[in-house]
């Protein structure tokens, strides 16, 4: 009787946990569905300047326009910020890795000069929390389709330093570097070691220091 009553409340834990994150979920999609459907009007009129346009480091870029708008396009890029710019890039040296001849005609649209939007204000660090990550997808997913998905993203940061270095863009300064994680709380901190000891078992290859009050100081 007292395993029948234990499997019970097992699968009443497991039911009540799905319908949380199903909610959880469908809250998500409709906020991002309403958004999705509102228009998205004009840009502002009076947008704040970026930084990196103060002193571009390729200033001859900024404004590069064609001098009347093209009647036809056979691919169309709506903004010149991180994605537009990666597919145009990726298109022109996939023609180029195949030696392809081709009219075909790659546009990019963008309100104002280029890459003057939403990229332009989000210079900093690439610094993924493959901890917080794994947490999160493993809420959503089992725990090895987690685990490539945390791989996934912490290999956007070798991608993107590669990309740097063998382009020579120096601009960019990625680098690598040593990060630190403060918290606050021990609430906060105990929930963070225990999400990094669980990515460790599906991760050995990411490598993540704990250090507590007391270790910190010493270091």
């Amino acid at each position: 009787m007292g395993a029948v009553l234990s499997l019970l409340q097992n699968t009443w834990r497991v039911l009540i946990s799905t319908i949380s994150v199903l909610k959880a979920l469908s809250t998500e999609f409709n906020q991002a569905l309403k958004r999705a459907s509102q228009p998205p009007g004009l840009p502002s009129p009076k947008p704040s300047q970026p930084y990196w346009l103060n002193d571009p480091p390729y200033p001859e870029l900024v404004n590069v326009s064609s001098p009347k708008l093209p009647q036809t396009a056979d691919v169309a890029i709506i903004g010149s910020g991180i994605a537009g710019a990666a597919v145009a890039r990726s298109l022109l040296h996939e023609r180029r890795r195949r030696n392809i001849c081709t009219n075909e005609k790659v546009i990019v649209f963008d309100a104002r000069q280029l890459c003057s939007g939403a990229t332009a204000r989000n210079g900093g660090h690439i610094k993924p929390s493959i901890y917080e990550s794994f947490s999160r997808f493993s809420k959503l997913f089992p725990k090895d389709r987690a685990a490539a998905l945390a791989r996934f993203q912490s290999l956007h940061i070798n991608c993107l330093i590669e990309l740097c270095q063998s382009q020579g863009i120096n601009a960019a300064e990625a680098r690598r570097v040593e990060t630190v994680d403060f918290f606050l709380d021990e609430q906060s901190f105990s929930k963070a070691v225990a999400d990094i000891d669980e990515l460790k078992r599906w991760l050995p290859e990411i490598e993540i220091a704990v250090w507590n009050s007391n270790q910190a100081h010493e270091v």
